[in-house]
């Protein structure tokens, strides 16, 4: 199987003392069972922040995943990337291309009808993996549950492919829905399907040239991309809390980034970023006022420690005060956590 693993996970592991999960991963990537691959250690829509931070977030990743799960006589070496939210662009593949990524992952709907397809995008060094969204959503959301399901369901699509690319969160085992877990035992102890990793994978294919690719995320539908929403969880025109959490997110970021070096307001920036705070404003379909409000105290005191003469502060302050008092009035002031 390929790993992406959040930056900010290990960290948690570290802090938690958590090293048998560290200790069981690197044995595995190191007898080639797991391939691990980058992303943006805090999980932030890459695609909707500047060069700057997208190239900060993807380095601190792999300096992670190098510390904790290098070794000395095989040094990690990361081919595949992993976008948070699944969002890609043109932009960031030029990003990835100039970080000698060889793919990167995307859903269907970016592929722009090209599905079953590993994609060569003109003017890019960097492939791109067309993700199977059906299948993969069939596992991610219980609707296959058994292995005959799944064995019925590889069957359909072996009308149009001769494989199939899933990609889904982790927590889609043991949180989604009960039984997965075993449900999970089960796939990796049948012997009827071949199971590889996304860069074995795709060593088998020859990659299709396009054009172009979509600018989406897992969460845009055709219908969407057709309407010109592109981020329906984390970026809605008519969605007036995430119009200030973005003016808030985009004043913190000019600040930090004009304030030079100080260390502890980039640390506070590379948090503040999560999408998470975004997706559970979308009222699309959850909400949750504690999650909306930790995302902004979080980028408020990044503004508040990067720039000391506090000229930004009264506008942060605003913005942070008009998307609390916004979300209060449109989902009320219980959380709400579906």
């Amino acid at each position: 199987m390929t790993f992406s693993i959040s930056g900010s996970l290990i960290e948690w592991w570290e802090k938690e003392g958590c090293t048998d999960i560290i200790d069981g991963i690197r044995y595995l990537v190191g007898r080639g069972q797991i391939e691990l691959v980058g992303t943006g250690c805090y999980h932030p829509i890459l695609t909707l922040v500047t060069e700057e931070e997208v190239v900060r977030q993807i380095e601190l990743e792999e300096s992670i995943l190098k510390r904790c799960f290098g070794m000395t006589a095989a040094p990690l070496r990361l081919k595949g990337f992993f976008p948070p939210e699944m969002a890609v662009s043109d932009n960031l593949l030029a990003i990835l291309s100039r970080l000698g990524y060889s793919y990167c992952a995307a859903d269907e709907v970016a592929s722009l009808g090209e599905r079953h397809r590993y994609l060569s995008v003109l003017g890019h060094l960097t492939k791109v993996a067309v993700r199977d969204r059906g299948a993969s959503l069939a596992v991610a959301f219980g609707f296959v549950q058994t292995l005959n399901g799944f064995e019925n369901m590889v069957d359909n699509y072996s009308r149009f492919t001769d494989s199939l690319f899933l990609a889904m969160d982790g927590e889609t085992f043991g949180h989604h829905w009960p039984g997965s877990l075993q449900f999970l035992k089960e796939l990796v102890a049948f012997g009827h399907e071949e199971y590889l990793t996304a860069s074995e994978f795709l060593a088998q294919r020859q990659p299709v040239p396009v054009q172009q690719i979509a600018e989406s995320t897992w969460g845009t539908s055709d219908e969407d991309l057709h309407r010109g929403i592109l981020y329906p969880k984390w970026r809605l025109r008519d969605n007036t809390v995430h119009q200030l959490q973005w003016q808030l997110t985009d004043l913190a970021i000019s600040v930090v980034e004009a304030s030079g070096e100080s260390a502890a307001a980039r640390a506070l920036l590379d948090r503040a970023l999560h999408s998470d705070q975004y997706w559970w404003a979308s009222h699309n379909p959850f909400w949750n006022l504690e999650m909306i409000k930790r995302g902004a105290d979080l980028l408020l005191e990044a503004i508040r420690v990067a720039d000391p003469k506090l000229t930004a502060l009264p506008k942060a302050e605003k913005f942070y005060a008009n998307i609390l008092s916004e979300a209060k009035q449109l989902y009320g002031e219980a959380v709400i956590t579906g």
